[in-house]
């Protein structure tokens, strides 16, 4: 009888086994699954974060050019020849790296919230000159 209670017994600490080995199976298939959706999710942030830094990209191009235009100005408009000239640079789309860049470089920075332009610059901002 011993014999069959330890057969039992031994049984009993397989099947618990195998049953702790199917749960632990499905915790990890959960947990792949997670890791998957997660990963793709950082995928999509990624982009989004590419996609967020390419106006900015293209923005530091704009100021580039506006820049040129301001130079060659006085050259091309005899009426502005003797004037001060200021850039305005403005975004509907604002961002605090393009924000930091516009002043940087001079040039005051505005916001166009429902067709409405705020100035947003520090009261200290010293303005690029161009012109003269």
């Amino acid at each position: 009888m011993p014999e069959q209670d330890l057969d039992k017994s031994i049984a009993n600490r397989i099947e618990e086994l195998h049953r702790e080995q199917r749960r632990l199976d499905e915790h990890q298939r959960k947990t792949e699954e997670r890791l998957q959706r997660i990963e793709g999710e950082l995928r999509q942030l990624q982009a989004k974060d590419d996609e967020d830094l390419a106006p900015a990209r293209s923005k530091t191009e704009d100021i580039d050019e506006m820049v040129d235009d301001l130079k060659r100005a006085p050259k091309s408009f005899s009426e502005l020849r003797g004037k001060k000239l200021y850039g305005i640079f403005a975004i509907s789309h604002p961002s605090p790296q393009v924000r930091e860049w516009v002043l940087s470089e001079g040039f005051y920075y505005g916001t166009i919230i429902d067709e409405i332009l705020a100035l947003d610059v520090p009261e200290d901002f010293p303005p690029r000159v161009f012109g003269r």
